[in-house]
């Protein structure tokens, strides 16, 4: 269970490696990234509904060491992976301002969204079929091949955006679009992999056999059981790009900060649903060789464990903050006003009638205190205030 949450989250990671490189880089390339990033959260629960129904099905023919059924059920798979990537791709690249507008209304940040996408919607049918391959693996038991090629593909998305986004090494410099390229490199040298290991692996033998023969019954079985997956995951999946469109329409800075909320939100999710692949596994298995009793004392054993991790996220979620005013920029605007209070005071005249003739912004950035001198947001801020005090004064004349 630990090896299957640990390859979800680093295979996730490969794309939020791009959020948290490109943070340091522009807010706009950030929130850009977020929105398109929302986008592949939805294709990953996808490719993840796809595959359980391989790993629900596989896993109980595996217990009977029938084999055949499994690589006909991973055809099946593949067949409608590949449709829906089709799907997925044709709507990016159709109609992609028309899709990012659904998330922000900001010019600069659907232009950001756009270069991204651009480039990165390349990569969903990529990601699918690799996700349907690794639950086929994990059907029979083989989950280190899934995280070690996760992990190579993260190392190699970081590499290319160091690269890629920032022009080191003597590259380009090319912001949003370098990380695209690279998470492009890295999906695609993850598939390669793994089709490597499968045509060499001894265990499932996918390529041994007609991989997309035709069984009526085999499609019935797995379209009974992974349709009611798949619409549990498509709505679970659904809710935070929702969420991200409604906030996304208020500021630059919404998107940012729910961008890391929601990144933290789909970290818990992603472990969530490995265990629930990783029980879908064990379970399976018992079932196929016809250890009834075995599942009941097995499925006690599941449901106490996954009480104790959600009390555990719980009360890690619960746990009190640092609420010191010194941290993080929240409070940027609340100190840039406190610097500018005084200034009311030192622009009235003795009859209460406001004074503004001879307070340059020279005056002004001395008097608001060296230390936010060079603050461009609290310039910005204090320069609304300024103008606020002007319309003032207007009243008074």
């Amino acid at each position: 269970m630990a090896l299957i949450a640990s390859q979800n989250l680093v295979a996730y990671s490969v794309n939020m490696a791009d959020n948290v490189m490109l943070g340091s880089y522009s807010q706009s390339a950030l929130s850009g990234a977020a929105i398109v990033n929302q986008i592949f959260f939805v294709v990953q629960f996808l490719a993840n509904a796809l595959g359980e129904g391989i790993v629900v099905l596989g896993s109980q023919y595996w217990g009977k060491k029938d084999l055949p059924p499994i690589r006909r059920c991973i055809g099946i798979a593949l067949r409608l992976g590949a449709l829906a990537g089709s799907a997925v791709l044709a709507l990016c690249f159709l109609w992609p301002r028309g899709f990012l507008s659904l998330f922000t209304s900001d010019p600069l940040i659907l232009l950001e969204a756009q270069k991204y996408l651009q480039i990165l919607q390349f990569t969903f049918p990529v990601f699918i079929l690799s996700t349907i391959l690794y639950a086929g693996l994990r059907s029979v038991g083989s989950v280190k091949i899934a995280f070690c090629n996760s992990v190579l593909s993260l190392g190699i998305n970081v590499v290319c955006n160091y690269l890629f986004i920032y022009g080191n090494l003597g590259c380009p410099e090319m912001g949003i679009q370098g990380a695209a390229v690279g998470t492009v490199i890295a999906r695609i040298a993850e598939l390669a992999i793994v089709l490597l290991y499968l045509a060499r692996e001894s265990r499932l033998r996918l390529f041994s056999q007609k991989l997309f023969v035709r069984d009526s019954q085999l499609e019935k079985d797995y379209f009974r059981v992974t349709t009611p997956i798949l619409g549990a995951q498509l709505l679970w999946a659904l809710t935070t790009p929702i969420q991200t469109a409604i906030l996304g329409h208020l500021s630059a800075d919404a998107i940012a900060a729910n961008s890391v909320a929601t990144t933290f939100y789909q970290y818990l999710k992603v472990i969530v649903q490995a265990m629930c692949s990783a029980t879908a596994v064990t379970i399976g298995r018992i079932v196929g060789r016809g250890d009834l009793c075995r599942v009941r004392e097995a499925g006690r054993t599941l449901s106490v464990i996954f009480v104790l991790v959600g009390l555990a996220v719980m009360l890690a979620l619960t746990g009190k903050g640092d609420n010191r005013e010194e941290d993080g920029s929240v409070n940027t605007s609340l100190r840039a006003q406190q610097q500018s209070d005084f200034t009311l005071d030192d622009m009235m005249n003795t009859d209460g009638r406001p004074e503004y003739e001879n307070f340059t912004d020279e005056v002004y950035r001395e008097r608001s205190g060296a230390m936010y001198r060079e603050d461009p947001e609290v310039i910005a801020l204090q320069e609304q205030l300024r103008q606020n005090q002007r319309a003032d004064s207007m009243k008074f004349s």
